[in-house]
């Protein structure tokens, strides 16, 4: 009996390849993969880093992270506000105040808020959306500080834990040693946060999204100055006292 001793199967593989013509390829794919993704990744990244934002404020008790309803319901009961249901952009706005054709819905908010030095209180239909915008800005507000609106006549008076009651193990049926809290009154006055600033009849008759910008600059301006105050604010009058 004869045995086929011939080998079967691949007994070898010969490959050639242009190594640096291979690594641009290679360099080329991963080039087009980054500059496909690199937005999609900076979306995760901002989303992941607002959900641990809004997780944080959870934590330390605002459970609230849509403050522009608050807002909008605290506004809601001025007069100016229900006297029309137009809304108020800040560009149509800072027209009426310029003597610039605007809304029917700002010359009403005008017409009651005018002082003798020339000064004009914001629509009512318009301070939300500062607002707003301030909080999305602002470093404390995101974190999860709170934002309560007043009418500016009103002080708070809050109570504050200058030493916390000690707990103590016990026995079973054993006695509950007595420890009490030391307490300090805070008061909170109303402060007032304001700058002005100039612009052209031109720019405010012919800019194109300007509601948009002046808002969020305004915003802007207000966040930062409410952030230094809330972190390192001295508390000499009229700086109110930070952490």
């Amino acid at each position: 009996m004869n045995e086929n001793t011939t080998p079967r199967g691949i007994q070898s593989v010969r490959a050639e390849s242009n190594i640096p013509e291979l690594i641009r390829g290679v360099n080329a794919a991963l080039g087009e993969f980054k500059a496909k993704n690199d937005t999609r990744l900076d979306t995760i990244e901002r989303q992941l880093e607002q959900d641990a934002t809004i997780a944080a404020s959870r934590q330390m008790g605002n459970y609230d992270t849509k403050p522009a309803s608050k807002f909008q319901a605290h506004f809601a009961a001025k007069p100016d506000y229900q006297a029309s249901s137009e809304p108020v952009e800040m560009q149509a706005f800072l027209k009426g105040i310029a003597g610039l054709k605007t809304t029917e819905g700002v010359r009403a908010a005008l017409a009651g808020g005018v002082d003798t030095t020339g000064g004009f209180t914001i629509p009512s239909r318009l301070a939300p959306s500062i607002l707003d915008a301030m909080t999305a800005q602002s470093s404390v507000l995101t974190a999860g500080a709170g934002l309560t609106l007043i009418e500016p006549s009103q002080v708070f008076t809050t109570a504050a834990i200058d030493t916390i009651p000690s707990a103590a193990w016990r026995a079973e049926s054993g006695s509950i040693a007595e420890s009490d809290p030391a307490f300090r009154a805070i008061l909170a006055a109303p402060k007032s946060l304001a700058f002005f600033f100039k612009i052209s009849r031109e720019l405010l008759a012919d800019g194109t999204d300007l509601s948009r910008a002046l808002t969020t600059a305004i915003a802007q301006s207000f966040a930062l100055a409410l952030d230094a105050a809330a972190l390192r604010g001295s508390g000499t009058a009229p700086t109110p006292r930070g952490l």
